[in-house]
């Protein structure tokens, strides 16, 4: 399974704002728990893509916006090719 992390917590702020959520109300949007949602936002626990996908799609922005996979093979380039 893909664990994605949160970006950073001021810009999901600012989204949640932007938007008119606050925590409690996106987590009840995307169907997960409020202890949840703030230990995703707080970088405390990772997100599955699915999950990940229903808070980006909420926020009005790009998953790979909001969430990073940490510790990726840096031995690949963005196309995917080896690296030399």
């Amino acid at each position: 399974m893909v664990q994605l992390y949160v970006v950073g917590k001021k810009k999901i702020d600012v989204l949640l704002a932007w938007h008119g959520y606050t925590q409690k109300s996106l987590s009840s949007r995307v169907n997960i728990g409020p202890s949840y949602m703030s230990s995703i936002i707080n970088g405390k626990k990772p997100v599955g893509k699915r999950t990940a996908k229903k808070i980006a799609d909420k926020l009005g922005v790009e998953v790979t916006d909001i969430f990073f996979i940490p510790n990726v093979d840096k031995s690949y380039t963005k196309s995917g090719e080896a690296a030399k």
